[in-house]
C-alpha cells in the first residue's frame, strides 16, 4: 500500500464524515483533522510508534490493503484516545502540580492553554512551550513580543508531533519566570470528548506578580499579611478548580490567539 493512496482516501472520507461535523459544527475545517491523521499514520509507520499494540493492528491492516480499517483505527485514536500528563512547577514541585488528561489530537496551542487554564493565570503575560531548541509561541506572543525567540506559532502544530520528546516546559510571564515541566505518561480511552480533565492537583495556582509569597511559604518565612493568599492557594476543592479552569480555557484560548474583541467582551 502506498501511503499517498491512504492519504487520498483519508482526505475524501474526513470531509464528509458526519461524526466530525457533529463534533466540530457545520463550519468544521477538515484539513486540521486530515493533518492529524497523517501524523498518526506516519507515527504508526515509524520504528518508534507511540503504541506498539496499535502499530501491530495498523501493520496488519496495511498488509491487507484495508484502507477503511486504517481509517477507522485512526479515527478511534483521534476521537477518544487521551494521554495522561504530569505538570510540576520547576521551583515548587511539591506545592504546585497537576495530573491531567489531554486528548491525543489536541494541538500544541490547546495543550499550552489547557495547562495554563488550570493554574489560576490571569492571562496578562506572554506564554510559550519549549524543549531544547524547539519552541512554540502563541500568535499574540509573536505579534507583541519584540524579544520573541521562536518562529513557530503554536496554533499551527499538533501534539502528536511532539510526543516523542517525552516532556516539554511551559513558560509563563517571562519576567517573573513561572516554568512548569510537562511529562507525557500513559494513554487511555474515553467515551466522550472533553478538552482536558484534571485528575488531581496540589496548589490552587499561580500567585500573579507575587511569586515571593510562595518562596516565603516554602521556606517557612511567611508574613502574616499574606496568610489569605496561602489559604486560597491551598484550597483543595477539585470540582471548583475544574469549573474555573474550563471557564478560563475558553477565555485564554481566544486571548492568546489575538482575538481581543471577543476576550474583552
Amino acid at each position: 500500500m502506498k501511503k499517498y493512496d491512504a492519504f487520498d482516501f483519508f482526505f475524501d472520507k474526513i470531509k464528509d464524515d458526519k461524526d466530525y461535523i457533529k463534533l466540530e459544527g457545520e463550519d468544521f475545517y477538515y484539513k486540521v483533522t486530515f493533518n492529524t491523521f497523517i501524523a498518526f499514520y506516519e507515527n504508526l509507520s515509524s520504528s518508534e510508534a507511540y503504541d506498539l499494540e496499535i502499530k501491530k493492528s495498523f501493520n496488519k491492516l496495511k498488509r491487507e490493503n484495508d484502507l477503511l480499517g486504517i481509517y477507522d483505527l485512526i479515527k478511534k485514536e483521534y476521537l477518544y484516545r487521551y494521554i495522561k500528563i504530569d505538570v510540576k512547577s520547576t521551583e515548587f514541585p511539591k506545592l504546585l502540580n497537576r495530573v491531567m488528561l489531554l486528548p491525543l489530537r489536541q494541538t500544541v496551542y490547546e495543550t499550552m492553554i489547557s495547562v495554563l487554564s488550570t493554574l489560576n493565570s490571569f492571562g496578562y503575560h506572554l506564554v510559550s512551550l519549549y524543549k531544547n531548541k524547539i519552541s512554540f509561541e502563541t500568535p499574540i506572543s509573536l505579534m507583541e513580543d519584540e524579544f520573541a525567540f521562536s518562529n513557530y506559532s503554536a496554533i499551527d502544530n499538533y501534539l502528536i508531533d511532539i510526543i516523542d520528546l517525552k516532556s516539554v516546559t511551559l513558560w509563563y510571564d517571562y519576567g517573573e519566570d513561572w516554568k512548569f515541566k510537562i511529562t507525557f505518561k500513559d494513554y487511555i480511552y474515553k467515551d466522550e470528548f472533553i478538552p482536558f480533565d484534571i485528575l488531581k492537583f496540589k496548589g490552587n495556582g499561580i500567585i500573579e506578580d507575587n511569586k515571593f509569597i510562595l518562596y516565603d511559604y516554602q521556606n517557612g518565612n511567611l508574613n502574616e499579611e499574606y496568610k489569605d493568599y496561602i489559604e486560597e492557594f491551598n484550597d483543595n476543592d477539585l470540582e471548583k478548580l475544574k469549573e474555573k479552569s474550563y471557564n478560563d480555557y475558553d477565555l485564554l484560548l481566544k486571548a492568546y490567539a489575538g482575538i481581543k474583541e471577543e476576550f474583552e467582551e
